[in-house]
């Protein structure tokens, strides 16, 4: 609150640190973030890509200013590769889609330019952002080669893991093959699997079997694709997805919460083929909770279901 109320006093390297640490806390402030949104952007590439890290991480949705942000971005193209990559991860995120079409390719050719000097942290992010917002690039012509002899975190793996899946069922391009597929792929796999659900899960399950329907939960498949749970409607087995309030990004102008990168990019992914369902559907939280009832719960899932 304290940094809200003296935003206009603090300099673009101080609000992006200020912004840095309440983004690791794990704490979304819409009155921080408007106080930032009323500032002048910062000039350099270092602290613009601080203030769209920090909405990425907070998953605050501020449209206006991040096409500012992007735009100072795009002029330093010889800024340091990290940068440029925690720029694109916020965009992927909040699912952000610039006005200017080209732009995301034109940001992309920077980054080929520099590809060896990325850390493979770097590639993740920037593939990962780029399949979120379904931007086919010519980065995607060169990464395999690049992360090749790269060191990766799990998660980044992870995150490479989903762009591959993507290219592959939304793009329809060849399966992507050699040593980081295999580090992907086993990456994937250790991903931790709830081992109880949550109420949520609990209430939708419960209201499925209202409806006669067999549940399977946390359903995991040899390709990969891992769902919530299986709802067998007798005319096919429907992939649900129950999303809590961190699967979305929300709009600073209090607009409807919007899933994040990560979140979306999953539901393309089997909505475009990727585990063979028949429907897929998403639970949200914010619907669910203003339920009573297993009847409510039931009939709201019917309706989703059909």
């Amino acid at each position: 609150a304290r940094a809200a109320r003296e935003a206009q006093g603090l300099s673009s390297r101080e609000m992006a640190q200020v912004l840095w640490a309440v983004a690791r806390l794990g704490v979304r402030t819409k009155q921080l973030m408007a106080a930032v949104a009323a500032k002048e952007v910062p000039e350099s590439l270092a602290d613009a890509a601080q203030y769209l890290w920090a909405h990425g991480s907070m998953k605050v949705r501020s449209p206006e200013l991040v096409d500012r942000l992007l735009a100072v971005c795009a002029q330093h193209a010889g800024g340091e590769p990290r940068h440029l990559a925690n720029a694109l991860w916020a965009c992927g995120t909040l699912v952000h889609r610039p006005g200017d079409q080209e732009f995301y390719e034109r940001l992309s050719k920077m980054a080929v330019s520099r590809l060896p000097e990325f850390s493979g942290q770097d590639l993740s992010n920037a593939a990962v952002a780029l399949a979120s917002v379904q931007a086919r690039t010519t980065f995607f012509d060169f990464w395999w080669e690049a992360i090749e002899g790269k060191r990766l975190t799990t998660e980044a793996w992870r995150q490479v893991f989903l762009a591959q899946q993507w290219l592959r069922w939304s793009r329809g391009e060849p399966t992507l093959t050699g040593r980081p597929a295999t580090k992907a792929a086993e990456a994937w796999a250790q991903r931790p699997v709830a081992v109880s659900q949550s109420s949520r899960h609990a209430r939708v399950a419960d209201a499925a079997g209202e409806l006669g329907y067999t549940v399977v939960h946390e359903e995991m498949q040899s390709d990969g694709v891992s769902v919530d749970m299986v709802i067998d409607t007798h005319g096919g087995r429907v992939a649900v997805e129950v999303d809590g309030f961190w699967h979305f990004t929300w709009d600073l102008d209090g607009g409807t919460p919007k899933p994040d990168g990560r979140t979306e990019l999953k539901r393309r992914l089997m909505e475009d083929g990727w585990g063979g369902y028949a429907g897929v559907v998403s639970v949200e939280a914010m619907d669910l909770d203003d339920l009573r009832s297993v009847t409510e719960v039931a009939l709201f899932l019917k309706k989703k279901l059909v």
